[in-house]
């Protein structure tokens, strides 16, 4: 399993833009990074269409005061543990649907 998995769908709830840090009212369209641990949640117009988030201008990995404390690379998969579920994806209560990529 690849360590990204990106979803879109419809949004449940109100939230906030990763890329853009507006918010995302409910019934809008949005694009999910889930990680094992994390899931980021843009505007699917903010949405940089490829799965690893350093792709996004607004990621902490273009910060100076983040250089070398966070990975030049995703892991190889997301492992098992703690933080593991049995499905990655957003799930939301109105129609969504998933699709998996992997990061290169």
């Amino acid at each position: 399993m690849e360590y990204w998995t990106i979803s879109e769908g419809v949004a449940d709830r109100i939230y906030t833009c990763r890329q853009c840090k507006t918010v995302i009212p409910k019934g809008s369209q949005i694009s999910v990074r889930d990680g094992r641990k994390i899931r980021l949640i843009y505007h699917s117009h903010c949405f940089s269409g490829k799965s690893d988030p350093r792709t996004q201008t607004a990621s902490s990995f273009h910060e100076e005061r983040y250089q070398g404390a966070v990975s030049a690379e995703a892991p190889t998969s997301k492992g098992y543990g703690k933080w593991s579920t049995s499905s990655y994806g957003y799930q939301g209560t109105l129609t969504s649907k998933s699709t998996s990529k992997s990061v290169k």
